[in-house]
């Protein structure tokens, strides 16, 4: 599967020979998204502050089919969908661009991205796992780009 990014409309392509061809659109400020794959789509709606949770519904029945926890740190997000199944999503850096989601250890869907896209591989065939996952990434490059931006910030105008 491949990922095309375009920054500007805050949308991440998906080309897949398997799959067909999908999209996430994310409101960065919002904290909200929807995603294409598969023919479906979900809604994706993060609440809370301090203990931030992604909830996701399917857009057509508004039903919620998972729960995504973001630890503080940002480098990991548990992922329980409808079924009751848990997966952990890990961030292993926001600048390596690498991450992926496992259960018991088992990787299901690895990602390799860049700014301008990516390589997803999944070993599952759970379209809302594979968008949690890309979801879960542009959520913490968002964090590590506002990271960035204060420690410059902090630095250009000397506060230690």
């Amino acid at each position: 599967m491949h990922l095309h990014r375009k920054p500007a409309k805050n949308k991440t392509l998906i080309h897949s020979k398997q799959w067909g061809k999908g999209w996430l659109k994310y409101d960065y400020f919002g904290g909200t998204a929807i995603a294409r794959l598969k023919q479906s789509e979900y809604l994706f709606i993060t609440k809370g502050k301090l203990k931030q949770e992604t909830y996701i519904h399917d857009k057509y029945t508004k039903e919620l089919v998972g729960l995504m926890t973001f630890n503080a740190i940002r480098t990991r997000a548990t992922i329980r969908l409808s079924s009751n199944k848990v997966f952990i999503f890990q961030n292993f850096a926001p600048f390596l661009f690498l991450s992926r989601i496992t259960e018991y250890k088992k990787p299901l869907v690895t990602y390799k991205a860049s700014f301008t896209g990516g390589i997803v591989r999944s070993y599952t065939n759970d379209e809302i796992l594979v968008l949690a996952g890309l979801f879960a990434r542009n959520f913490y490059l968002l964090y590590g780009l506002i990271f960035i931006g204060l420690l410059l910030t902090a630095v250009a105008y000397g506060i230690h």
